[in-house]
């Protein structure tokens, strides 16, 4: 393993978004001997401030950031965790002939969430029940629909345009909004679960087979009813460990193998409704 860290020195890794999420991978990537390069449009992002190099380029301007990668003779690109960036992560490794953890249809499947709940349905994995709704048929679903409910773009993540929804009269106004965050213009309407425990489980993927990292409990602080709670922190392991890998372990596998996911790190998030897992979220990295 020391040499292979060895062989990273003075290697050049642009990474697309500068938060303070990424600043963590600045700082592990320098810790390598990387020399880091990092890339959004915003002037004072945390990450420009540590990275040895930074670009005002939007993170899915993948012409010009293609062209900074050939002008710099960038070694790797990577985005961390934001699953929206994925596809033009990938787009501009295609592009340079650069190697990337993830295939079309994997990515398309861990960033459309009814794609995602569709291929866990197939793998045996329990989901929140759900219906999809777009613009054309949303007016004639919602006097179907029994409250409450969760309502979220099909294809946005951070937890952006996701409300609960009790009122019926907040319904119409929610999808709405919901649909303002969607560019394929679908939203899901999930049924709210009352939520025991909430936990992320870790896989890591090496030429195909799935190791079980870690699983961690979620702590979180509700400060608006309506919206999704903020994450306070994890807690390692999980009291939940034996159960999962008895009960739910081979369904993962399951789930990864269907979807020809070969290598990187993948991630769910998922909460415990009286002893039983129940997922509602998944990222690929």
């Amino acid at each position: 393993m020391e040499n292979i860290y060895k062989n990273l020195d003075g290697k050049k890794l642009l990474i697309l978004g500068a938060t303070r999420q990424h600043s963590e991978i600045v700082k592990e990537s320098q810790s390598l001997g990387i020399k880091t390069y990092v890339a959004d449009y915003y002037e004072n992002s945390p990450a420009k401030k540590i990275a040895d190099k930074s670009f005002l380029v939007s993170a899915i301007d993948v012409e010009k950031l293609v062209s900074i990668c050939k002008e710099e003779n960038i070694d790797g690109i990577f985005t961390g965790y934001n699953d929206m960036l994925l596809p033009y992560n990938q787009e501009i490794c295609n592009i340079l002939n650069k190697p990337f953890c993830g295939n079309k249809e994997n990515i398309n499947t861990c960033i459309d969430k009814e794609l995602f709940k569709k291929s866990c349905v197939k793998s045996g994995v329990p989901i929140v029940p759900w219906i999809s709704v777009n613009k054309e048929n949303y007016l004639e679903k919602i006097d179907e629909i029994e409250l409450p409910v969760v309502v979220k773009p099909a294809d946005y993540s951070g937890s952006k345009g996701v409300y609960k929804c009790f009122k019926k009269e907040d319904l119409k106004s929610n999808i709405e909004e919901a649909f303002t965050y969607s560019k394929v213009g679908k939203v899901l309407i999930e049924k709210l679960m009352e939520v025991d425990k909430e936990f992320s489980v870790y896989y890591m993927i090496y030429n195909g087979v799935a190791y079980l990292s870690a699983m961690g409990d979620r702590y979180v602080k509700v400060t608006d009813p309506n919206i999704a709670p903020s994450g306070l922190g994890m807690l390692y392991p999980s009291v939940y460990l034996d159960e999962w890998i008895e009960n739910m372990d081979k369904h993962i596998r399951k789930f990864i193998s269907d979807n020809n996911m070969k290598d990187g790190f993948v991630f769910f998030k998922d909460f415990t409704i009286m002893e039983n897992f129940i997922f509602t979220k998944r990222v690929i990295d």
